[in-house]
């Protein structure tokens, strides 16, 4: 499922050309991405037939030029705003990953803006949360 969600963010426009996606690593220099799935309740909804409505949760994160020019980090932030109304636009548009048989996306919520996790004199960490929903025949 996480190598469906890489794939699902590998086609968003608004990624650095050069940025890497990977999965529960991230490099120290910028700009690379991953994907960091957070110890969560996977159930959430069971159905009398069987079928249970469940979630994956996981951080969406980056690593960025930051410092004292406001125009970097302004435009660290517009970057996680764009994320954030790519996924919404997907989520109307039916857009979601492809999780194989017997598992029907939902949808992927935002539970939190972008904000940053960490950041020194250079560089930062940036993160967003959300979460995967599904039905699972």
């Amino acid at each position: 499922m996480i190598e469906a969600i890489r794939n699902y963010f590998l086609k968003c426009p608004y990624l650095d050309e050069y940025g890497r996606v990977h999965i529960d690593w991230l490099g120290s220099e910028p700009v690379e991405y991953m994907i960091e799935i957070i110890p969560g309740n996977p159930v959430v909804k069971s159905y009398i037939d069987g079928e249970k409505e469940k979630q994956i949760i996981f951080n969406f994160v980056s690593i960025e030029s930051f410092g004292s020019d406001y125009k970097q980090n302004a435009q660290n932030s517009e970057f996680y705003e764009l994320l954030s109304k790519w996924i919404q636009d997907n989520n109307k548009n039916g857009i979601l990953p492809d999780l194989g048989e017997n598992i029907e996306p939902l949808r992927i919520n935002i539970n939190s803006n972008g904000y940053v996790l960490d950041g020194d004199t250079d560089r930062a960490r940036y993160q967003i949360q959300l979460s995967l929903n599904y039905l699972e025949y």
